[in-house]
């Protein structure tokens, strides 16, 4: 029996998993490991990686690879303000942040850093990424920052290709890239982003935040892109190439582009499909297609409320070249230069939606049918205050759910009613008894 209880003890241990080691960095050098290199070269999967607070940077701190290994960085505060990894690139001198490659044993975690000045040189298609490069991996990604990187062709901050990722509550600034995808640029991947700011990302040619591209998914949820810009398409955010996306209660503002799609672009090569859902967009900038642009893919747009865009054609939404639109309980008001809608060798549909105050014309051209009809109407959708960048609605808006001239539409616009309810008075029992004396 005592051998036995012996064997059955030996068996338990064995089989019990193992703790993860944590191997502990310190950004003056000191301790075991003197870089974050050294302290993943020593790592098995499963093992963290934990940086205290302080600037990361020179040989060991930048260019680092996870070398493979299902393994965790991350700072010991958990705030990434005060864990910073430097890389220090630039044209002349180029270093980046963070590969993670074929990691096949697990996942790869990467939480509560700031990673700033990574310059990604590669101008191979598959290539980008001046802060973290992903390939043939699954990854999370959260609490981390992003700001002042670069890739010479896409993918400025963040390149994601045939990986699974997930981004969590992170922060794109300032990040740049010479043809797509100013912040992150995703290929052939499923890619979820959540609660995540991308502000002040720009790219030359197309999509200055985002781009989700070549057959992979990307959904995009509760996320802010303000003041991002590019020289041809997508201001903020861009799919093509087969991409099917989701784009779930965002805000899009003050976003810009010297071509098409303030906001959103929608390109087509070989049929990209989109959902915009619950979006609030506004003050964005473009020459046609001010919030969005969409040309040859398949767009629904629900829920959303556009105030207040700028384009020359379409200060609302531009279909174009066989693409098609279905937009419902949705609000396009205040628009400037163009009309809402607008189409051209394209197919819109409208029902339940508001288009009001619009410069260029509300219910225009091809869509001037639907006004009227499947619960569409061209009436002031009273928001609450939209000087202030509040567009909830008004009690007395025609917008809100079932309202008159709208008995058989739910709510029209990204935001339910949230101004000019009638106040609360306080009161006590023996008063409310007394009323119905």
């Amino acid at each position: 029996m005592r051998n036995l209880a012996i064997l059955f003890i030996i068996l338990v241990t064995w089989c019990a998993p193992s703790e993860a080691a944590v191997h502990a960095v310190s950004a003056d050098g000191s301790g075991i490991y003197p870089t974050i290199q050294a302290a993943i070269n020593a790592c098995e999967d499963g093992d963290v990686v934990e940086l205290a607070d302080g600037i990361y940077s020179g040989d060991g701190n930048r260019n680092i690879e996870y070398l493979g290994k299902a393994i965790e960085i991350r700072s010991q505060s958990g705030n990434p303000e005060q864990c910073v990894i430097e890389c220090d690139g630039s044209s002349d001198d180029p270093h980046t942040g963070i590969e993670i490659i074929n990691v096949t044993g697990g996942l790869a975690s990467l939480r509560g850093v700031h990673i700033r000045n990574g310059h990604h040189t590669g101008t191979h298609l598959y290539l980008g990424g001046g802060a973290v490069y992903c390939s043939g991996s699954t990854v999370d990604i959260s609490d981390c920052h992003f700001s002042e990187c670069y890739a010479a062709r896409a993918g400025g901050a963040v390149f994601v290709t045939d990986s699974n990722v997930t981004l969590t509550q992170c922060r794109f600034t300032s990040n740049r890239a010479s043809e797509n995808g100013g912040g992150l640029k995703t290929r052939e991947s499923e890619v979820i982003v959540r609660e995540c700011l991308f502000e002040g990302n720009s790219a030359t040619v197309a999509n200055g935040a985002v781009e989700a591209a070549e057959f992979g998914t990307m959904i995009i949820e509760e996320c802010e892109f303000y003041e991002n810009s590019t020289g041809s398409y997508g201001g903020a955010f861009g799919a093509e190439n087969r991409a099917i996306v989701e784009l779930i209660n965002c805000v899009f503002a003050r976003n810009t582009t010297g071509g098409k799609g303030g906001a959103i672009n929608l390109s087509p090569a070989y049929s990209t499909s989109a959902l915009v859902s619950g979006c609030t967009i506004y003050g964005n900038e473009a020459l046609e297609g001010g919030a969005i642009f969409v040309y040859g893919a398949a767009a629904r747009v629900s829920y959303c409320t556009l105030y207040a865009n700028v384009a020359s054609s379409a200060s609302g939404i531009f279909v174009f070249s066989t693409g098609t639109a279905l937009i419902e309980n949705t609000i396009i008001a205040n628009g400037e230069g163009g009309e809402a809608v607008a189409t051209s060798d394209a197919t819109a549909g409208l029902f339940c939606s508001d288009l009001y105050g619009n410069a260029g014309g509300d219910w225009t051209a091809e869509i001037a049918s639907f006004l009227g009809i499947l619960g569409n109407i061209s009436e002031d959708p009273l928001l609450c205050a939209p000087d202030e960048n509040d567009y909830h609605l008004n009690e007395n808006s025609p917008c809100s759910p079932f309202t008159p001239p709208n008995h058989d539409c739910d709510l029209i616009g990204a935001l339910p009613v949230q101004c000019g309810l009638t106040p609360v008075e306080r009161t006590t029992w023996g008063k409310l008894k007394s009323m119905y004396r």
